[in-house]
């Protein structure tokens, strides 16, 4: 079983066994010493977050933001649903049919890349929908309960 993660637009895959086969040392109070052959790493979480499973890490001093791409995802993306580049530039689609559960942002507000935009159930899962670029929201043109199908339009950006 490969584990996956997105690090900027890059996918990294991981062996699950290499994952169970790093020697980690919690180091009370200064984050992670992590052994991969014989190179050292010092891995220290700077934030977790559990609904967009984003992790923000600083690694030998560079900082990353990694975000986990479970098997669901894996999925929504191999059956072709993840696709960046559907939509107009500046638009934010449904990439599948689901229903609209919570809106995080508003009319006019500033939002940055990859930061959460709403959420939409689909498949019994909750999808956590981003921005792709920064940017202003220009428009939200759904409201919370709405169905809405793939590839349906939910918010506008500048």
């Amino acid at each position: 079983m490969l584990l996956k993660a997105r690090v900027g637009e890059r996918i990294i895959e991981i062996p699950k066994d290499e994952v169970l086969g790093l020697d980690i040392i919690d180091v009370q109070g200064e984050g992670l010493h992590l052994l991969k052959g014989n190179q050292s790493f010092h891995v220290r979480i700077l934030d977790f977050n559990a609904a967009t499973k984003c992790l923000n890490l600083r690694v030998n001093g560079s900082d990353y933001t990694i975000e986990i791409l479970d098997p669901i995802d894996q999925v929504i993306e191999k059956m072709g649903y993840a696709s960046k580049d559907e939509g107009a530039v500046g638009s934010l689609v449904a990439p599948m049919p689901g229903l609209i559960l919570k809106i995080l942002v508003g009319v006019d507000d500033e939002v940055e890349a990859g930061q959460p935009i709403l959420i939409l159930e689909a498949m019994k899962m909750e999808n956590v929908l981003k921005a792709q670029h920064r940017g202003r929201i220009s428009g939200i043109h759904v409201s919370v309960g709405d169905s809405v199908g793939k590839k349906e339009l939910l918010v506008e950006m500048e």
